[in-house]
Order: C-alpha cells, then sequence, then structure tokens
C-alpha cells in the first residue's frame, strides 16, 4: 500500500476544488445563452437532427450494397473455383493441399468464409485443394525362409505387413516346422498392409524304394507316384529288354529314401537296328583325306605302307555295303612322276627357266645375267629325273682377257670399245697434287681415262664388260686433307697415308666405272649413294 504525504493530500484537495469551481461557472454561462437564443435555437436544433438522420440513412444503405454472398465452392476444380471468387467480387486468398481419400485430386476439399455467407467485396477466400488419395508407404518384404511360424508373423507385423499362413508343405531343404516357402521374395518393396502367405515345412518322410526293371514305363510310374516319389527317364538300345521297359533304376531296389526323392528309369528302345553304309572310294587319296573319308561315314580303319603316299589298295572293295562301324584296312604307296630334263642350249637362263618350269622342274641359273644364254644342263638335257628336281645350268667358259690398247682420244678408245662418249677434264687436282695430261687405252666393252703424277696415278674407266653394285663403303681418302669438285660432285677427304687405295668403284645402268688412285691413300672416306649417283653423272 502507498503512504500519502499529508501536505501533498491537502495541495491535491485545494487544486481539485478550484477546478470544480470553474467548471460549475462554466456551465452556468451556458445555460444563460441557451435561454437567451429562445426559438432561433430551437429551429437549429430541429434541422441539424433531420440532417443527422438522413446521413445515417444513407451510411447504412451504402454499406448495405458493399457486402456479397460468398459462392459455393467445394467440388469445383481450383481454376474454376478461383474465377468465381473474382466473379463474385472477392479475392483469391491462401490455397493449401492436402490429400483426400473421397475428393478427386485438384478439386477443393474446403473454403473460408463459407458458402452463402455474407463478406465484404474483395474479402480472400482461402481454398483447401485434394492432392488426391496419399500413395501408401512402400516396404521391403523380409526373409522368412527357415523362420518358425511366430517369428515369421513377427517379422511380417513389424514391416507393416499382414501375414496368411499357408498349409504346411514337404521339403528337402528346410528343418520341420520352419518357414520353407514365401509367397513374395524376400527384398521385394510393396505396399504397407500387403498380404504375404508362407507355408512351414512338413517333417521329412521316408520310404523305400521299389523293384520296377523289366516292367513297363506306365506301370513304374504309377508305383513311384504312389508312395511319393518322382520319376525322370533316358533310352538305350537292349537286345534283352522289351521295348518301353525299364532297363535299369537309378536307385538300387530296397533303398530308403526321403518322400519326393526323383528315380531316373532307363528305358529300353529295343534291339539296335543294323545299319549298313558303303566302302567309300578313298583310291589316289592321301593318309588324311582317306582318314576323314571313312570317319564321315561311319567306319573305322587300319593302314599299311608309306604314309607319304596315296592309296593303292582298299579291303572291303570301294563300293560294298557293311555295317556302320565296321573296319576297313588301306595300303599307301608313294607314287614318283618322272620326266625328261629338256634341251635349253643356245637359251638364255630367262628362257631355260620357264621350259624347266614347264617340265615341272627347277632351273638353278645365273640370274644376275638372265639373258646369257647357257650351253647345257646338268643333268644334261633327255635325264630322267623326278619331278620337281633341281637342273643346273651351264654356261660357256669366260673368253680370254684382252689386253689394253692405246687410243689417240677418248672418242676414239670409246668408238673401238664400243662404249658411249666419256668425257673427262685435262686435268685433275687433289691437295697437292695435280693430274694432268691423260692419256686413253680400250679393250672390248672398257675405256680408261689414265693420268700422270709425280708420286701417284689416277685411272678413271668405263664400260659394259663387269657388272657391278653400287658401293658406299670400301672408298678411300689421302694422305692430307682436301676438297675437290669432281665433275661436279663435292669431296672432301681427309686420313692417314697408306701404299694405295681405291677412291671409288660403281656401278650405273648397264655400265661400271671405276676411279683408282695408285701410290696415296688414306682412312674410309664416307659417300652415300646419292654422292655416287651424282658422280656416276658428272663422268658421263
Amino acid at each position: 500500500m502507498k503512504t500519502i504525504n499529508p501536505k501533498r493530500s491537502s495541495l491535491f484537495a485545494g487544486k481539485e476544488a478550484r477546478r470544480v469551481l470553474v467548471i460549475a461557472a462554466a456551465f452556468a454561462l451556458a445555460l444563460s445563452a441557451l435561454a437567451f437564443a429562445g426559438c432561433s435555437c430551437s429551429a437549429q436544433s430541429s434541422a441539424s437532427a433531420s440532417a443527422s438522420s438522413s446521413s445515417a440513412s444513407a451510411s447504412a444503405s451504402s454499406a448495405s450494397s458493399d457486402q456479397v454472398s460468398v459462392p459455393n465452392l467445394v467440388g469445383l476444380k481450383r481454376a474454376d473455383a478461383e474465377k468465381q471468387i473474382k466473379d463474385a467480387g472477392l479475392a483469391v486468398g491462401k490455397v493449401g493441399l492436402e490429400y483426400s481419400d473421397t475428393v478427386a485430386e485438384g478439386l477443393v476439399i474446403s473454403q473460408k468464409p463459407a458458402a452463402m455467407t455474407k463478406a465484404a467485396s474483395g474479402t480472400k477466400i482461402d481454398l483447401t485443394v485434394s492432392q488426391g488419395k496419399k500413395a501408401p508407404a512402400q516396404v521391403a518384404v523380409p526373409k522368412l525362409i527357415g523362420m518358425s511360424q511366430s517369428e515369421a508373423e513377427k517379422a511380417l507385423a513389424d514391416a507393416k505387413l499382414v501375414a496368411v499362413v499357408g498349409d504346411p508343405v514337404e521339403s528337402t531343404d528346410v528343418e520341420p516346422g520352419k518357414v520353407c516357402k514365401q509367397s513374395v521374395t524376400a527384398g521385394t518393396m510393396v505396399e504397407e498392409g500387403s498380404k504375404v502367405t508362407f507355408s512351414t515345412a512338413l517333417a521329412k518322410q521316408n520310404v523305400t524304394v521299389p523293384d520296377v526293371v523289366g516292367k513297363s514305363l506306365a506301370d513304374a510310374k504309377a508305383e513311384l507316384d504312389k508312395i511319393g516319389l518322382g520319376c525322370d527317364t533316358s533310352t538305350v538300345y537292349s537286345d534283352s529288354v522289351d521295348k518301353d521297359s525299364i532297363v535299369s533304376q537309378s536307385v538300387t531296389a530296397g533303398t530308403s529314401v526321403t518322400k519326393g526323392t526323383v528315380i531316373v528309369l532307363q528305358v529300353s528302345l529295343g534291339k539296335k537296328p543294323v545299319q549298313k553304309v558303303v566302302v567309300p572310294d578313298i583310291l589316289t587319296y592321301t593318309l588324311s583325306d582317306a582318314t576323314s573319308a571313312l570317319e564321315s561315314a561311319g567306319l573305322s580303319y587300319r593302314y599299311g605302307g608309306d604314309e607319304d603316299g596315296t592309296v593303292v589298295a582298299v579291303d572291303p572293295a570301294v563300293g560294298t555295303e557293311v555295317e556302320v562301324g565296321s573296319s576297313v584296312a588301306f595300303t599307301l604307296q608313294k607314287q614318283v612322276k618322272t620326266v625328261s630334263v629338256p634341251d635349253v642350249s643356245g637359251m638364255s637362263g630367262f628362257d631355260a627357266d620357264d621350259a624347266m618350269d614347264d617340265a615341272g622342274l627347277v632351273l638353278d641359273y645365273d640370274s644376275n645375267q638372265p639373258d646369257k644364254a647357257l650351253s647345257g644342263t646338268n643333268p644334261a638335257a633327255g635325264t630322267v629325273v623326278e619331278v620337281g628336281s633341281t637342273v643346273v645350268g651351264e654356261y660357256p667358259p669366260d673368253p680370254e682377257p684382252v689386253g689394253w690398247k692405246d687410243a689417240s682420244s677418248a672418242a676414239d678408245a670409246c668408238s673401238k670399245a664400243g662404249v658411249d662418249g666419256f668425257d673427262v677434264d685435262g686435268s685433275v687436282s687433289f691437295g697437292d697434287l695435280t693430274y694432268s695430261s691423260p692419256h686413253f687405252q680400250y679393250q672390248k666393252g672398257m675405256v680408261a681415262a689414265i693420268y700422270e703424277a709425280p708420286a701417284s696415278q689416277l685411272v678413271i674407266r668405263k664400260g659394259t664388260g663387269v657388272s657391278r653394285a653400287a658401293l658406299t663403303e670400301g672408298l678411300g681418302s689421302y694422305a692430307s686433307s682436301w676438297t675437290q669438285n669432281f665433275k661436279g660432285l663435292e669431296i672432301t677427304c681427309s686420313g692417314n697415308a697408306k701404299d694405295a687405295a681405291t677412291l671409288l668403284e660403281w656401278g650405273f645402268g648397264g655400265d661400271s666405272f671405276s676411279a683408282a688412285l695408285l701410290g696415296l691413300g688414306g682412312e674410309t672416306m664416307s659417300m652415300d649413294p646419292d654422292d655416287v649417283a651424282s658422280l656416276v653423272a658428272g663422268i658421263q
């Protein structure tokens, strides 16, 4: 409780008293003014009251005209509902979505404000629209195999599935009383509340296998089926058991087996029919061809003789009808073909080779000189030899060498040697040595230009008497370093002194060339095939 200060309370009381006096005086003055106004005041008051009444009536009428009736939107499509809201002068408010088991997807479930109520123009109408039925949750079917019935029921209940217990069945894989079969494979996704049927295993039952050998297949199957055993069959030919009767059974009669075991029965096809085949004609066949032909005919075989030969005899004879599987004997003998060596004397090696090839023989001849005529062969013409033999071509002896003869000029030497023109410079220098004043020599098919110098001699030759290949090794160099442009070919050499060396030796087309430097030498000079070709072109 608050404590009031006495002084403050007294002061407050004085102020309140003065306030009351002021209000009373003001009220008295007001009453005097009203009395003085008289009828004039009364007339104004009546007019004012009439105006006020008219204004209130207009306001009430305006308020009544702004109210609209809320349409019934439940069951309409969302778009249609929103259109009706707007057409009614109202506004679309919040639109919520809900699952519904009774209202189709996309239709209005409820509205707020409710239908047929009054609402001010522009009022927002909230809608709840159906999303359709809510999809049931998916769950995985548990593995029930091997569980007891109660365990399986609990597992299904935990998974929110409905357990359906089926009739017990026989099983060889699961112990009795345990689940051996379920209608939906474990791990399969299904809807909550789905039914899953399972069955438990019956106790194993043993039966004794009956003896069905010799019985007809129909009787044997009936006997096995009667005691709960399965049956499978295979067929075989038999000389002792009638057709369609049992030859043997996979499980011996009298054996105790689990009910449901499958017994394999071997059923007789009766006696095997005799099949015959004709001995094929394998005469002149090689060993591999003969054996292939006999095997294809369903016959076995034995043979003798030369395995590299061909068939010369068959027993039983070709065309004889025998049983399939019979053995056929045949003899092989190598057939030697011979031919006489043809006479190719005077033929070129090329033509003689064709003649030998036509006779089935091989000619060994000098392929580097295919146009050179043969003088004979070894073995000689007319000799009988085996086809495919090699015959060696023989040539006449080479003519005696022709000595070199002097000529007055290069042209004279070329004319007498029978070769194309041979042009060389009047002098050639290598290092400090100059070779000059060439004189020319010739022999059959060869010309030479010989240069002289104080310490050595340079010889350049051209001719057709010798066939040589281009050389890129074995080339000489000189005692001192030097560079020489030899007929357009730039040659650089260096090396140590030697007694003598050949500078170059080469062949070009049908001609052969050599350039020899006698008296000086050195290490190998490097030249490639292009260098050789350039040097040949330069000398020509």
